[in-house]
């Protein structure tokens, strides 16, 4: 099941797990740069999957002392306009199965791929859609802003 709500934000919606999308290059600029911000230490375990060839699609599952589970998908290989929905897919579906072994109930992400990976948010929401709407798991997508901000 997928969720969206608008005006809603990454790092204090309730959530039992949050994601973002990041490349495989280990540039981090927009969401991922604010997000390895707050999180330094999965900035260097990002940086360092990175060196050793993690792959589009992978995903990097990251703990906060907190308890609360980050996953980074790999939703593209360079930065700047280059996510692919199937990467998007791949890494999301990886991220889903780690959090329903570890007893996670939701997993909030953002408007993945629409920003910097230049996307059309209506082909990632399609494929989301098909790829997890028969799931009883709970993924919840947020946007700071409105959804029809971004390019259909």
């Amino acid at each position: 099941m997928i969720t969206y709500h608008e005006r809603a934000d990454l790092f204090t919606f309730p959530s039992g797990a949050r994601a973002h999308g990041c490349n495989t290059r280990g540039a981090a600029g927009g969401l991922a740069g604010e997000v390895f911000s707050r999180l330094p230490e999965m900035h260097y375990v990002y940086k360092h999957a990175c060196a050793n060839g993690i792959e589009a699609g992978d995903m990097i599952a990251f703990q906060e002392d907190s308890g609360t589970w980050w996953y980074n998908l790999m939703s593209q290989v360079e930065a700047g306009p280059d996510a692919k929905v199937e990467y998007i897919v791949e890494s999301l579906t990886k991220a889903v199965a780690h959090a329903e072994t570890h007893g996670v109930a939701t997993l909030t992400i953002p408007a993945i791929g629409a920003g910097i990976g230049g996307l059309k948010f209506a082909d990632v929401r399609a494929a989301l859609y098909e790829e997890f709407m028969d799931s009883t798991f709970h993924i919840q997508c947020v946007t700071r802003g409105r959804f029809s901000e971004y390019e259909f």
